[in-house]
């Protein structure tokens, strides 16, 4: 299924946008991959596609952005049910290659922002954009997609994490979402340097809905 707000298009995820969306990931995520590996952004773009951080299959709920042809950001969904390829990665030779310290550290770090679901939720997991094209409505219209998906699929609750202090979550409530709860994490303060983290949920129905 495709969804046209010219010049945005949003679109499933292919095998074929692995390059590109994983440096937009690598790009978002740099701060947290950093943190842990020491590594150049180039650098670390390699280790996170190696040991496959992120996801490089297609996937429910796994869509693409496009501005004018080009790949400009994504959004992965989490909920029950979903049916996700079984990774294959030789992480010995990942280790190997960047070295096990940091490639253990590395695992570590995102294994502990895995986040467990409710049968009546529909997560958003993780959404960026490209840098090049922030300012161009690109998660607006990432998280309106996503909205309509979670309606669709039956969902009670559209639901995200973002840290406390980062600019996005007024985007977040400009779109509907309300602060949910908060908690303070040892773990993530320790590893990412983000001590609290904001839980933020909306009506599945309302979220595809303009605001």
């Amino acid at each position: 299924m495709l969804i046209n707000s010219s010049p945005i298009t949003i679109r499933p995820f292919e095998e074929s946008d692995s390059p590109a969306v994983n440096r937009i990931l690598a790009q978002s995520f740099f701060s947290k991959v950093h943190s842990l590996t020491g590594l150049s952004e180039e650098k670390a773009l390699r280790l996170a596609e190696d040991a496959e951080i992120f996801p490089d299959r297609p996937i429910d709920g796994y869509f693409i952005a496009e501005y004018k042809g080009e790949i400009a950001g994504a959004v992965l969904l989490k909920f029950t049910g979903q049916n996700r390829p079984a990774e294959d990665v030789n992480y010995w030779q990942v280790a190997k290659k960047h070295g096990i310290i940091r490639t253990l550290k590395l695992l570590f770090g995102f294994s502990v922002l895995v986040e467990s679901v409710r049968p009546e939720e529909c997560y958003i997991e993780f959404i960026a954009t490209g840098s090049e094209f922030r300012g161009k409505g690109i998660a607006t219209a990432l998280i309106r997609h996503a909205g309509n998906y979670a309606e669709k699929g039956g969902f009670e609750e559209f639901t995200l994490y973002v840290a406390s202090g980062n600019p996005a979550q007024k985007l977040y409530e400009r779109l509907g979402f309300k602060v949910q709860s908060s908690y303070k994490s040892r773990i993530t303060k320790i590893i990412f340097g983000i001590d609290t983290w904001v839980y933020m949920t909306m009506p599945a129905w309302k979220s595809g809905r303009e605001k």
